[in-house]
């Protein structure tokens, strides 16, 4: 029987007002609460799904279990393999008597909804909490300019981590095209800042692309500057590490519109794309199944060649869309590009829920990252 587990909480906001409301109750909710203190109470694991003693239990979520684990050094199969009712918990209990695991298990906390009594994140005794309700009220105040003159689109909560998607009224992209019948091609420009309260995300700044034509996001990755504010360190220096680490992402926006055109001048080659092994940064966005990946390992030279091609284009049947059909599976266009190419993904991930959704629109964005950095090699 597998462990059980709560289903991971997804949402998402199209409005400030709904998500400067949902972060103020959520800044009541979650607490961080030492697991010294369980064990204190002499918590045990029981009935595979809960976690105390007399009458103080937590549930877990996917998220809070894997940290669980992963802190335990216990491969998840290990338990979710295990059929009997009950043995998972007796297995866990056993972990938990071993003296080096106790004592490493002291330095960390649970994150837990007070609501639910789920735990969704495990973080170290030195963790600084920073709840996205601070986030939103430090970015206000060192960023003030942005957050009034950028507007919010659609962004998303995670298990507690926030995406906040803001489009700049400046900076646009546009994409040359040679079919008369398609309308004008648009990527407004903008930021996507991330902040997690689970111990696995830190302040993380990246760029926000979205497609008006086909309503796609795509999130690029910052490569010259770090972009990133790890929740450790003194509370009274946060504010400032926020304006010297995310301001030089924001300065760089404008570089942006210029990457995305470059992206749609590119000819899409499969031919190519497999050559230069490509194809593997394309695997990171929707994986191959089990069996392919233990085949495509076994491949060498052209063998591995024609085993990606074949796969690119399996991809591009499968995963393609309305509007990605429209390109790659017409008489009357033969000149799609990257950029088309990369939207085949960005349009999908518009049919997953959030979780899945923003880490296809990610993956994306690396993938055309390394596009970008190699573009001679598709000359």
């Amino acid at each position: 029987m597998v462990f059980k587990t709560k289903e991971i909480q997804q949402m998402k906001f199209s409005k400030w007002d709904e998500l400067n409301y949902y972060v103020e109750l959520e800044k009541e909710s979650l607490v961080l609460v030492p697991l010294e203190d369980f064990f204190d109470n002499n918590s045990i694991f029981c009935n595979d799904e809960f976690f105390g003693r007399n009458g103080e239990w937590v549930n877990f979520n996917e998220y809070g279990l894997m940290a669980f684990f992963r802190l335990i050094n216990i491969p998840p199969y290990i338990i979710n393999n295990l059929s009997k009712e009950g043995l998972a918990s007796n297995v866990l209990n056993t972990f938990l008597r071993e003296p080096s695991i106790r004592s490493k298990l002291k330095n960390y906390q649970f994150v837990i909804n007070l609501h639910t009594m789920t735990v969704s994140g495990i973080v170290s005794n030195s963790y600084m909490p920073y709840s996205n309700h601070s986030f939103l009220k430090d970015l206000s105040l060192v960023f003030p300019d942005m957050m009034a003159e950028y507007s919010i689109e659609e962004s998303y909560m995670v298990n507690s981590s926030l995406y906040l998607r803001l489009l700049s009224p400046n900076y646009k992209a546009g994409i040359i095209t040679k079919d008369k019948n398609q309308a004008e091609d648009i990527s407004r420009i903008g930021i996507q800042l991330t902040n997690g309260m689970t111990g696995r995300n830190a302040i993380k700044a990246s760029y926000f692309v979205y497609r008006l034509i086909y309503s796609n996001g795509l999130i690029l990755p910052c490569s010259e500057v770090r972009g990133i504010v790890v929740h450790s360190g003194k509370k009274e220096t946060f504010r400032n590490r926020i304006s010297k680490n995310i301001l030089p992402v924001i300065e760089k926006v404008s570089d942006i519109p210029e990457k995305i055109e470059t992206l749609g001048s590119i000819s899409f080659d499969l031919e190519k794309l497999a050559e230069i092994d490509g194809a593997k940064f394309v695997y990171d966005i929707i994986p191959l199944d089990y069996v392919d990946i233990k085949k495509r390992e076994k491949l060498r030279g052209k063998e591995k060649i024609d085993f990606d091609k074949e796969k690119l284009e399996e991809y591009i049947n499968k995963y393609s869309l309305e509007h990605s059909r429209r390109v790659f599976h017409t008489l009357f266009r033969d000149n799609q590009s990257m950029f088309d190419f990369v939207n085949i993904f960005t349009e999908y991930a518009k049919t997953q829920k959030p979780r899945e959704k923003t880490k296809i629109e990610e993956k994306t964005g690396e993938f055309s990252s390394w596009v970008l950095k190699n573009k001679k090699q598709f000359c």
